[in-house]
């Protein structure tokens, strides 16, 4: 997708380590939903503190997120 094109996806749907939109979306412990090996490295580098908010998360595990990836993929069939 061009930028143009990707103005248009939510934010949701952008990680916030990567800036481009997810393929592999997975859930930290913050919450919040990343791209799995951006954030597999952010917490092996940093440890469990939040890319998004820089606060201290409770621990290092990540859940994969398929509602999420599911959602991606139709908007990505549909544009």
């Amino acid at each position: 997708k061009t930028q143009a094109q990707q103005d248009d996806i939510p934010d949701e749907l952008i990680c916030s380590i990567t800036k481009e939109i997810m393929k592999d979306p997975w859930i930290a412990a913050d919450g919040f939903s990343y791209e799995r090996t951006a954030l597999a490295a952010w917490l092996e580098k940093r440890g469990a503190r939040s890319p998004r908010t820089g606060r201290q998360m409770t621990d290092v595990r990540m859940m994969p997120n398929n509602a999420l990836r599911t959602l991606i993929a139709h908007m990505l069939e549909d544009a």
